[in-house]
């Protein structure tokens, strides 16, 4: 039953971080986004997780409509691949590998992170901020230093902006 199993594998490595999408858009969820592979393996791993067999019987009708779907996937659950990943909520679900679309699949390779801090006492606390995102190894930061300016002789607010970069 081991060699099956490779015909119904995709590429993915334990540890990174993927998006794509699924054929059952109606019983999983259409879009994964940004999930961290944390295991894959075979029907036995993936039972230790989830009911796969319940899914694999309301997904399966979904699956043998794709191009060829009843020549070339078999009515067995054990016959596949399955992939167990965290999604950002900390959720743990697991997939069989015929229920991702292989094209589908993106590497995600990095994020970025938007932090605003209000009420600064000055350029000395944006220094101190940027150097402390610079010692946890991030080098390639951009911030963007807003000053909000008001007269003493009217209700009005002027805004200016500048932009930094601060690297190691």
């Amino acid at each position: 039953m081991a060699s099956s199993l490779l015909n119904y594998s995709l590429n993915l490595e334990v540890g990174n971080t993927y998006t794509f999408n699924t054929i059952a858009p109606a019983i999983l969820q259409a879009t994964y986004t940004n999930a961290v592979l944390i295991a894959k393996g075979n029907y036995t791993l993936a039972t230790s997780y989830s009911n796969v067999n319940a899914l694999h019987i309301n997904i399966y009708p979904v699956l043998i409509n794709q191009p060829n779907g009843t020549s070339i996937y078999p009515n067995n659950p054990q016959a596949y691949e399955y992939y167990v990943f965290q999604l950002p909520s900390n959720l743990i679900v697991v997939l069989q590998s015929s229920w991702i679309i292989g094209n589908s699949i993106q590497l995600v390779t990095g994020l970025t992170l938007t932090i605003n801090v209000n009420n600064l006492g000055g350029y000395s606390d944006v220094t101190r901020i940027l150097n402390a995102i610079s010692t946890l190894g991030y080098t390639n930061i951009n911030s963007n230093v807003t000053n909000y300016v008001s007269s003493a002789s009217s209700a009005t607010t002027t805004t200016t902006s500048s932009t930094q970069s601060a690297s190691t």
